[in-house]
């Protein structure tokens, strides 16, 4: 995940946020992220090859990965993003569930910048928050007055208004 869970449930406004809901929101706009900026944001250099036996990770070069770190897994039935529960020995555990056997895997590390980390936070933050007033421009309380702003494409992406999305414009790659 693009934010570790229990980092996300010490923000103010996530503190009442059931777990499983909170988990399902990180998994769905880290998914969301690596689709609109068609970047997977891997790191070549921590690379490696392995297989999955029993529904764990087995690699001779895991001394790269720590507990908590995300890892891409590519050329297996279950390619895609998972995150490392443990590391022992030649052993890697992950927290997800879903792993299909295979003899040949490639494990990339996956690193998120600390910017990003900022925009997704502010993203639930909006989710959570001021997403339940969605369309709400201004809010006056004395004389009842509310000014609503359309949410068409050309000020809202995925849902998320435009502004808040800010962030992705630096790491979008070229579609071929």
């Amino acid at each position: 995940m693009i934010i570790d869970l229990d980092i996300a449930k010490q923000e103010v406004f996530l503190k009442n946020i059931e777990e499983e809901k909170l988990k399902r929101k990180l998994k769905a706009l880290e998914k969301a992220i690596r689709k609109h900026t068609n970047n997977n944001f891997i790191d070549p250099r921590i690379r490696f090859e392995g297989c999955i036996e029993n529904g764990k990770l087995i690699s001779p070069i895991s001394k790269y990965l720590r507990p908590k770190d995300n890892v891409e897994l590519t050329h297996c039935l279950c390619d895609g993003p998972y995150t490392v529960d443990g590391v022992d020995g030649r052993t890697i555990t992950v927290n997800e569930e879903g792993l299909i056997d295979s003899e040949h895997v490639i494990i990339t590390k996956i690193i998120y910048p600390e910017d990003m980390q900022e925009g997704v936070l502010k993203l639930l933050e909006w989710d959570f928050g001021v997403g339940k007033k969605v369309g709400i421009k201004s809010e006056t309380l004395s004389r009842r007055s509310v000014t609503y702003f359309d949410m068409d494409k050309n000020n809202s992406l995925r849902g998320y208004p435009v502004s808040l999305l800010g962030f992705l414009e630096d790491y979008v790659k070229a579609r071929f």
